[in-house]
Formats: C-alpha cells, sequence, structure tokens
C-alpha cells in the first residue's frame, strides 16, 4: 500500500476528497500524487501525504500545483475559530486561506513573509484577493486591514487601509471589597477616560489627562482606528482580592480557585449579559469587553477570549458560574487591567497570592498606559500578544511599544509597531547614500524611515525615528527634547543570543538612542541597563557582520526636527559595469550595450526584465550572454578597493524567460590580481554557482578578507558549459559590502585546531571521514539551507550517527584586550533532506580549569520545506557573542560543539566564518 493509498484510508479523507478519478502518479521534486473528484492527494518524501479538497484545492491548481508557487502541502486542511470562521492550508512555499464570503486565495513567496511578519491573520487579516504582478516586478495583494507588497529588489512593504476602523467596547469596572475603586473615579469619569474627545481632567492621585484612550489610537493610527463603546457602573465583587490566587511569575492558581475569571463572570450577569441579544447595546453589537478592576496584582489579561474565561471556570470546576448563553460569543476578545497600582511588594510567591491585606495609603492610581498597553492586544489585533518579535535588549520595550509606565503621557510607539498594528507603514530608503536626511517628527508626522540592511531580496532592515519623549517620571509628564532613535530588525530571526534558559533567536536590535533618552522614563523605566551596556548589537552591522549603513551628524534642532547623515557603505558593481574591461573566452573584446545576434553580449536592460522564477521580474540587471558556441563564455574585470577591514562580495543571477532547453551556465568569480593595468596572471577562482532553467537563482557570496584594504582586480564570468544559445542570463546584483574588523580568524586556522567526536571521547584529525562515526572536513565553498553558496574556507562538523552524537572543534585563542565579540556564522548543508530535531550548537572558553559557557543550546532545526518558504523555516546561525571583560587579554581553549539533538544521519553543519571581531 502506498502513501497515498494510506492517507486515503484514514477517517474522513474520502468524505472530503471523494472517489479517485485517476491513478497515482509521479509529481515534481521526487513526489507522488492522486486526483480525486473533490481534490487530489500528494505525497513528498519530506512533506508525508496530505489531502487538498474544495475551493482551497480548486486556488491550488491555479497556483501551479506542486511545481508552482507553492509547493508540496504540509499539513491538511485546518479550521480556524472565530465568528467568522474559515479554513486555511500550509505548503512548503506558502498557505491558502479561505473564508465563505472571501473565497479561498493563496499567499507565497515574498507576500508570504511580509504577511508572517505582521501577525499573519492578526495584522493584514484574511486576504481578499489574488497576488497581482506589475510590469516592474512588483507584486501587491489586497487584504482585509492591509495591502502588502513585494519587490525582490525593494524588499516588502505595507500599505494601510484608507477608512477608519471602529471598535466599539463595552467596558465593565470590577472593585473588591479591600481594594474599592479609587475616589473619584466614577462612571461618568471612565465614560471621558474611554471616549471622551478634547478632555482634560485631574486623576486620582492628582494627575491630569488630556487625551483620552480611544484619541490614543485615533492619534497613534492616524485617524483609521477609533475607539467608540458603553462604561457599566462598578461591580462591587464579594471576594477580598488578597485572598484570590494570581499569576506571578509562573505561579499556578490552586485548584478549585479560577481567579478572576469568576469575578469577570459575576460582572457579566450582574450587567444583564444572558445571550447574544441582552450583549449589545442598542443597535450595536460590541466587538469586545474590556474589564477594569482594582486588583493591583494582576495587572492584565491573559486569555484574551472569553473562551479564556470559560476554560479557566470548568479547570476549577466552576462551571456554574458560565451562562450557556455566551456560547454564542464565546471567541469574543477581551482583556483586562487594574486601576490601582501597589506601591511596596506584597506577593508571597508560594502561593501566589497577596502576603497580606493591601493598606490604603500603599495604593495609587494605574495610568493609563496601562490600558493602553492591554488594548492593543485587542484593537491591533496582535495574535494573542504583542511579545511575539523578541528584542536583545528586553527594556526596550518603553520605546517599541506602549508599555506600563507611571505616567498618563503621551507614551509613543515604534513605527514598526504600528505598521505591525497595519497602522502605517515606514518610507524605504534607496540604496545610495543620504546627505541631511531629514526625519520628520514620528507622533505628528507619521514618518520613519527604513534602510535595506542586507543585500538584495534580503528582509533585514534599519529603522530610524524621530521620537518625541516625555518625563514619565513625573505625573504631569513634561515635554523633554526630541530624540532619535534606530533599531534593527531581522524577520527571519537568524542571530542567537546567550540566556539563562538557552540560546534564543532575536529579530529586534537597538542601534541608538539618543544619550538622555533614560531621563524620559526616570527609574522607573528600567532603560538605564542599556545605555550603561555596551555590546555588540549597539551597531548598524546585520547579523551576518556587514555594514550597509553608517549614520552620523544625528542632531535634532530646538523646534524638534532632526537630520542625519545616511551613508550607503556597499560598492555597487553593476552601477559601474560600463568602466570593467569585458571580453569572452577567445580574449575578443566585447562592447557594452551593444546587442549582438550570436555573440557574446554585456547588455543593461532599461526595462523590467522576466526570469523564470514564477512572477519575478527584475528592473535592473546585467544580461550576460556567452558566444552561441559550446563552451563559450563571456567575463568582466572590475576594480575592486576592497574595505579596510575586508568584505564580502554578493553575486546574484537568474536565467530568463523562456530559455528552456539550455543546461544552464555557470557564474564564478576570480581574483585577477591587484590593480595594475601593466601586470597580467592568470586568474584564481574564488567560487562559482550554476544557474539553468531548473534552478532559474543562484547566489555566491565570496569573503574578500584575504585582500583586505587592497585595490584589486575582480573577474566575473559567465561559462555556457556545453550547450550553446538560449544562455540568457541575468546578473541581478554584485555587491561588495565591507565586515567588521577581524582580530581572529578560526578557520584561517584549521590546522591549529584539534577535534573529537562522541559519546566515545575520540579524537579525529581534519579530513577525516569516517561517516557514520562522525566526521571534520575543510570545504572550498558550500551552498546552505538558505540558498545561498558560500565560497571561502569553511568547516564541515558532522556528530556521530547517533542520538546522542557530538562534535568538538577547540582553538588555542588569546582574547584581544580590547572590547571583542565572536561572529558565527553557519547553517545546515543544503543537501540535507531528513525532517527530524536538527543540531544544537554550544560555544565555551576554557582555562586554568575554569570553563565559560559563551552560547548555550542554539538550535538549528530542518523543517518540510523546499523552497522560499524552506529557507524562511531554516534560517542561518548567526551570533555576535560579547567577550566578557574578564576574559580579555587571557589565553584558553575555544571550543565550538555541535550536538546531534537526539537525532541521527545527515547532520551536516557547516560554519563558514568564525571570527573575533572588533564590533
Amino acid at each position: 500500500m502506498s502513501q497515498i493509498e494510506r492517507k486515503y484510508a484514514e477517517a474522513g479523507i474520502p468524505d472530503r476528497v471523494g472517489r479517485p478519478t485517476g491513478i497515482e502518479t509521479d509529481a515534481p521534486d521526487g513526489g507522488r500524487m492522486r486526483l480525486f473528484e473533490h481534490g487530489l492527494i500528494l505525497w513528498h518524501p519530506m512533506a508525508g501525504a496530505h489531502e487538498v479538497h474544495g475551493a482551497i484545492a480548486a486556488e491550488y491548481r491555479l497556483a501551479g500545483g506542486p511545481s508552482g508557487t507553492l509547493g508540496y502541502p504540509t499539513s491538511d486542511e485546518m479550521p480556524i475559530g472565530g465568528r467568522r470562521g474559515g479554513a486555511y492550508h500550509d505548503f512548503m512555499d506558502g498557505q491558502v486561506y479561505w473564508r465563505s464570503d472571501l473565497g479561498a486565495h493563496a499567499i507565497s513567496g515574498g507576500i508570504y513573509e511580509k504577511f508572517a511578519l505582521q501577525s499573519w491573520l492578526a495584522g493584514p487579516g484574511y486576504p481578499t484577493a489574488r497576488a497581482l504582478v506589475g510590469t516592474d516586478g512588483s507584486v501587491r495583494q489586497s487584504f482585509e486591514r492591509a495591502t502588502l507588497t513585494w519587490h525582490i529588489e525593494d524588499g516588502a512593504g505595507l500599505i494601510p487601509q484608507r477608512g477608519p476602523m471602529t471598535w466599539f467596547l463595552r467596558v465593565l469596572p470590577v472593585a473588591f471589597p479591600d481594594v474599592p475603586a479609587p475616589a473619584g473615579l466614577s462612571r461618568e469619569l471612565l465614560v471621558d477616560y474611554f471616549f471622551g474627545t478634547g478632555i482634560d481632567l485631574r486623576m486620582p492621585g492628582g494627575g491630569r489627562v488630556r487625551e483620552s484612550v480611544s484619541e490614543f489610537f485615533a492619534r497613534l493610527s492616524g485617524g483609521r482606528v477609533r475607539l467608540e463603546g458603553v462604561v457599566e457602573e462598578w461591580f462591587e465583587s464579594d471576594r477580598e482580592c488578597h485572598q484570590m490566587a494570581h499569576w506571578i511569575d509562573g505561579g499556578k492558581w490552586p485548584e478549585g480557585d479560577p481567579g478572576h475569571a469568576g469575578e469577570f463572570a459575576k460582572a457579566m450577569s450582574h450587567a444583564g449579559i444572558g445571550d447574544r441579544a441582552s450583549f449589545r447595546v442598542g443597535d450595536r453589537t460590541p466587538d469586545g469587553i474590556y474589564f477594569l478592576h482594582t486588583d493591583m496584582l494582576a495587572s492584565g489579561g491573559t486569555t484574551r477570549t472569553l473562551e479564556g474565561i470559560r476554560s479557566k471556570l470548568l479547570e476549577h470546576r466552576r462551571g456554574d458560574l458560565w451562562r450557556s448563553g455566551w456560547d454564542e460569543f464565546a471567541d469574543l476578545p477581551f482583556c483586562s487591567s487594574s486601576a490601582t497600582r501597589q506601591q511596596a511588594q506584597n506577593i508571597d510567591p508560594a502561593t501566589s497570592r497577596f502576603a497580606r491585606r493591601p493598606r490604603p495609603e500603599e495604593l495609587e492610581y494605574a495610568p493609563q498606559s496601562t490600558i493602553r498597553h492591554e488594548l492593543m492586544h485587542m484593537v491591533g489585533p496582535f495574535p494573542g500578544d504583542i511579545y511575539g518579535i523578541p528584542w536583545r535588549f528586553d527594556s526596550t520595550w518603553h520605546e517599541v511599544m506602549t508599555t506600563i509606565i507611571r505616567s498618563d503621557g503621551p507614551v509613543g510607539t515604534s513605527s514598526f509597531a504600528r505598521e505591525r498594528l497595519c497602522f502605517m507603514a515606514p518610507t524605504t530608503a534607496a540604496r545610495r547614500t543620504h546627505p541631511a536626511l531629514r526625519l520628520p517628527e514620528l507622533e505628528t508626522n507619521h514618518s520613519a524611515t527604513r534602510f535595506p540592511n542586507g543585500p538584495q531580496g534580503d528582509p533585514e532592515f534599519l529603522v530610524l525615528e524621530n521620537r518625541q519623549r516625555h518625563d514619565y517620571a513625573k505625573s504631569e509628564s513634561p515635554r523633554l527634547p526630541n530624540g532619535i532613535f534606530a533599531y534593527a530588525i531581522d524577520p527571519r530571526m537568524r542571530e542567537f543570543v546567550p540566556t539563562k534558559g538557552g540560546a534564543k533567536r532575536v529579530a529586534g536590535r537597538l542601534i541608538h538612542r539618543s544619550d538622555q533618552w533614560d531621563s524620559a522614563f526616570g527609574t522607573d523605566g528600567g532603560g538605564t541597563r542599556i545605555a550603561e551596556e555596551r555590546h555588540a548589537g549597539r551597531t548598524t552591522l546585520n547579523h551576518a557582520g556587514e555594514y550597509w549603513w553608517s549614520f552620523t551628524g544625528m542632531s535634532v534642532d530646538p523646534a524638534g526636527d532632526a537630520v542625519v547623515d545616511a551613508a550607503y557603505r556597499a560598492d555597487d558593481l553593476l552601477a559601474r559595469h560600463a568602466g570593467a574591461s569585458w571580453s569572452d573566452h577567445t580574449g575578443r573584446l566585447v562592447i557594452v550595450d551593444e546587442p549582438r545576434p550570436s555573440g557574446a553580449v554585456v547588455l543593461m536592460s532599461t526595462n523590467p526584465v522576466s526570469t523564470a522564477m514564477p512572477g519575478v521580474r527584475f528592473r535592473r540587471a546585467l544580461a550576460l550572454q556567452p558566444p552561441w558556441v559550446p563552451d563559450g563564455a563571456v567575463k568582466g574585470v572590475f576594480e575592486v578597493r576592497v574595505p579596510e577591514h575586508g568584505g564580502r562580495l554578493y553575486l546574484s543571477g537568474a536565467f530568463a524567460e523562456g530559455a528552456s532547453g539550455s543546461d544552464g551556465v555557470q557564474l564564478s568569480v576570480a581574483f585577477a590580481g591587484p590593480f595594475d593595468p601593466m601586470s597580467a596572471r592568470v586568474p584564481v577562482e574564488l567560487g562559482h554557482v550554476h544557474v539553468s532553467p531548473d534552478r532559474p537563482h543562484g547566489t555566491l557570496v565570496v569573503d574578500l578578507a584575504r585582500y583586505a584594504g587592497r585595490r584589486v582586480k575582480l573577474s566575473v564570468r559567465v561559462d555556457a558549459l556545453a550547450s550553446s544559445g538560449r544562455d540568457w542570463f541575468y546578473l541581478t546584483e554584485a555587491t561588495v559590502v565591507p565586515t567588521a574588523r577581524v582580530f581572529v580568524d578560526l578557520l584561517a586556522r584549521l590546522d591549529e585546531a584539534q577535534f573529537r567526536v562522541g559519546p566515545d571521547q575520540r579524537s579525529i584529525t581534519l579530513g577525516d571521514a569516517s561517516g557514520h562515526r562522525g566526521s571534520v572536513r575543510r570545504d572550498a565553498q558550500m551552498e546552505l539551507q538558505d540558498g545561498r553558496t558560500y565560497a571561502g574556507p569553511s568547516l564541515n562538523l558532522h556528530p556521530q550517527w547517533t542520538s546522542m552524537g557530538w562534535v568538538d572543534a577547540e582553538w588555542p585563542v588569546t582574547f584581544p584586550t580590547s572590547y571583542s565579540v565572536l561572529r558565527l556564522l553557519g547553517g545546515l548543508h543544503a543537501a540535507r533532506r531528513v525532517v527530524d530535531h536538527g543540531i544544537e550548537l554550544a560555544v565555551a572558553f576554557e582555562r586554568n580549569r575554569e570553563s565559560v559557557m559563551l552560547l548555550e543550546r542554539a538550535r538549528i532545526r530542518r523543517e518540510p520545506a523546499l523552497g522560499h518558504r524552506g529557507r524562511l523555516r531554516n534560517p542561518l546561525l548567526t551570533t555576535a557573542l560579547a567577550i566578557p571583560q574578564h576574559l580579555r587579554g587571557t589565553t584558553g581553549t575555544l571550543r565550538i560543539s555541535v550536538n546531534a539533538n537526539g537525532s541521527s544521519s545527515q547532520d551536516w553543519f557547516q560554519l563558514v566564518s568564525a571570527r573575533l571581531t572588533a564590533a
């Protein structure tokens, strides 16, 4: 019985797909497929067997099936809960979403990656149409709350939906006998507090509020979001909150005590809410419920929907508090926060309860920022949490998000958070130097600038913002001078940082903030830790340690206008292709930008070019076509000044649309000697990559560290291989980017390293290829699962083929006396196809019997994906590990360990860069 037949035999599958209409057949990339009345079942060794049926199957066929933009399915159809329902299907290269009122629409490629960064359905919402490709290759797809855009040269973008999005809330205040509602916090005041316009309220404790919650969201969203609603009278609970259980730092609710879930249920009953009809307010159905209570140890909600309240009640056997009529809207969003704060620490961690009854003099009014923070879970909406993007510095949340601080003042929120909320979109800067770039104030202009921080098609970016600052340590929140805030985002989360619980991937890194920024938060903000901590993340270096941009001359004038000099550090070779020396394989000179019917061609396109990659077009590309003879070639020699501390060369190319029948070309780069017009030498190849109609795009990454600071000649060559004609190839990127200053290059010192494999603690030598017993090997170049080929010395580390297998590489190292970081760049071998637990990497330094762990349990796992989505799910491993101060200048052994992580075979980890650098 085949895998497809086994799948068809599963319960419920025949009802979904119907009877077979054909026999099982071969499918692309080693898969199998069979058609049925209402769908199809496909199998692939990396994805297993899955069914696709109904409207999603029809959309899948329109997308090209297994050979199209989606690839093979990696799941069966899965339902989506909620008031409007729906379903979705996972594929290797994207997803298909369906809803009865919208139909089925596929999301793939760069739009899919942007959709993921925007929090999936919780951000842009359901797709409302298929993706459209413009004449210039730009892709646009409409969603409920935004239009997402993508171009291979520009990356992804977002256009917020026009028109207001109104949220109608029902606010239920809850007070406890031991912590009554703050004096003066009446229902009438709360109506203005939540939904008023032009307010100026004096709050309990003496602070003033000049902006309602509704006005805050209107300002934050540029008028796109409006909050409306009603506030009920205070519900007086019969339970004292200091006797209730709380979730504090991992504490659990004791059995039989549902905590606040029980009091919220009582408040709904007290408000007369028994079913959907009684939940309505006039002719309007609320979009959410907000519980404002007085328990200062429960500052926010954790269940996010009424279904969460029901689950908590049932878990603690208090289902009697849940009304059956609430089942009709159990998926309704809700959030909660406390209207009070307690100054003194008053929690018993053993019981997750108050240690004692709160004293009245310890209580204070909780600021509006608490409510804003919690409502962002609902109104944004984020996917249940606004904490989904991990940051290198936890305390940056004060600047990135509206978080909980002392003041009612106008807390700012970053453009990144606003974009995830579909409120605004930053401007993307062109890849060129921008002297005296002006940054309008974010809060009043909804403006920020984004800089692409990697090669073509890489999603990492830097953001610069001109931000308002207020003294949030004071209740009146006086205005402070504006500050420039800069940070980096890598949606693929390739960088690992050490934490107490092991390594974690991070997406966000702080780059810069004005020196006085910490004063905005007083002693309560916690941000001073950043200003005092020197860290590798505080530079514009990207995850791979490359300098694409530098920012100097940052200043903010008294009027609040900000100016910065943004210098593009990369050398764009395509922009100066006409200055290179071009010839064919016979040495005959080739005239640039002159079409030739059968000879070598070097021609910069003036119109967007179509490629063999479905739907991908380049606005700028250099046609490099070898002569129409077997083994023909065309090459260009560029003068390149390699950056002072070294650099990387990115070469990318694509086959033209319609170039079928070719056996492909080889794109290579070679060192042609120092730049001396009189010198001539045989070029030394640095790396190559094969591109063909079957594999229409390739990227070669060449390390130029050996030529640091030198003026050299680099030869870029395209070879026709055995075929002739139809070798229509486009060079789409040729860029040299500076890298960080290198103190020690471990891969250049492989002969000094020692290697061991386990669990049998056996020493092996470099080049030992003993298969299942573990191996280490030096390679001249290697393709990783991110789709790039890395040229230059690399180290292949393969643990023993057991679940407990490992391999260690050790170097004698003397750390610099100055500040330095250990930068690693590596990933899984492109040929690795198994789906298992992957590998774990650790880094340690040993001296005088002291062992210091620099990184633990950095996990790289292979997911069932082949194409674009596979690269998203199989990101590189990069690190920037700051060498601790007490180790600077010391000598010892640096050990890099690769662990099989419970799986065996094909744990081929390739380390393509391992350096101690200056930043």
